[in-house]
């Protein structure tokens, strides 16, 4: 705190402080400096006081060429009195310097800042960004789409009423012989036509005409031990293990494969054929088991890779042979229970049509956060 006059020298010297004092972002406090200006209620120059000797200086001051120097030149004994009498007579000019901070705030981790650790920037969310890999779907779209799951449904589905038939001998050997008969036909047919699709190559005809008596011979040497496989397994432990088995099958389908050229679904081929298995060991003989056991080979592993060509040939195609299957299983449905003809067609009509609806109608809740917190991926770049 000064108080009296300052001299030109002086005032450079404060000017040249209150500069420095700003500058220094480290110190937070406030600088409060008091400057007590005295007022000369006298009109006489302060150069004529009679008790002044111009060759006397002040050892204390930084300048010799005032001689007024002395802010108190009639010293009282009494210090109260003296400020009680300054601060009447002379007016106080409050100067107050904040330090402000020169750097800026940088989001980094290995320089230490005058910052708090919970500090947020006003740059902070200017790389915000919300639902950019927010995919958004359409009723129409999303229906032709979910044909395939009813299409798959139905085709586990009408294999299990078909193998409700040859059990209760609504359906005979020789009419089970000819379907599979007029199935192989069919896929053998397909398979050397490539639908006029682009990197597709049909299968040569040898190779088909081998690959299909390997497999007969394949299930005619080994139905008499699938025929006794379950003899000792009671009936509720088998239809317990079809119903999860089917229902893996349904699950670890692979119903993306219409946009390529391979059909991979190890997992859902293999639950399904076991289940096929299961079911055929509960037949009354071994033809039977054979037959039922080449139609499960035909709808399971032969038919998707089929589908899948006809679904990307003509989705129109496609969408008459879901109709023909959906017509075909609720028709064979109704010859067996009415009711659950109609709980099938319920379940048809949700898969198709009411899913998709809900799976659009909640997609307005989606709300996805993306900015520069998330994890970088890295990228590589072959020249």
């Amino acid at each position: 705190r000064v108080r009296g006059q300052l001299t030109i020298k002086q005032k450079k010297k404060f000017a040249k402080f209150k500069m420095i004092s700003t500058q220094k972002a480290t110190k937070r406090k406030p600088l409060r400096l008091s400057i007590n200006i005295p007022t000369n209620t006298n009109n006489t120059s302060p150069n004529t006081n009679p008790n002044t000797n111009p060759n006397n200086s002040n050892p204390n001051s930084n300048s010799n060429s005032n001689p007024n120097l002395n802010p108190n030149p009639n010293p009282n004994p009494n210090p109260n009195s003296n400020l009680k009498s300054n601060s009447q007579k002379n007016p106080t000019i409050l100067l107050h310097t904040n330090n402000t901070q020169t750097k800026s705030w940088r989001k980094i981790l290995y320089e230490q800042q005058d910052y708090p650790d919970n500090y947020v920037d006003t740059t902070f969310l200017i790389g915000l960004k919300t639902n950019t890999n927010v995919r958004t779907y359409y009723f129409w779209p999303v229906v032709r789409e979910s044909t395939s799951i009813t299409q798959q449904l139905n085709v586990v589905s009408l294999f299990l009423i078909i193998f409700l038939f040859v059990l209760y001998g609504s359906l005979k050997l020789e009419q089970l012989l000819l379907i599979n008969l007029i199935l192989a036909v069919l896929f053998g047919f397909a398979s050397h036509s490539s639908f006029g699709l682009e990197n597709e190559t049909p299968s040569p005809f040898f190779t088909s005409i081998r690959i299909l008596g390997l497999v007969f011979g394949t299930l005619l040497g080994f139905s008499p031990v699938l025929k006794t496989l379950t003899d000792s397994i009671s009936s509720d432990t088998i239809c317990a293990l079809v119903a999860f088995l089917f229902s893996l099958h349904l699950l670890a389908h692979d119903y993306h494969s219409a946009s390529s050229t391979k059909f991979t679904a190890p997992a859902s081929l293999n639950a399904a054929i076991f289940a096929s298995v299961l079911l055929a060991s509960r037949l009354e003989s071994i033809m039977h088991v054979f037959a039922l056991m080449f139609l499960a080979i035909e709808i399971f592993a032969l038919s998707p890779h089929i589908r899948y060509k006809l679904k990307r040939y003509s989705i129109i195609g496609h969408m008459l042979f879901t109709l023909i299957l959906v017509t075909l299983v609720i028709a064979m449905l109704f010859s067996i229970s009415v009711i659950a003809a109609i709980i099938y067609f319920l379940i048809v009509i949700f898969i198709t049509f009411m899913c998709p609806f809900w799976l659009i109608w909640i997609q307005k809740y989606k709300y996805e956060i993306n900015g520069p917190w998330d994890e970088a991926i890295p990228t590589t770049r072959v020249k």
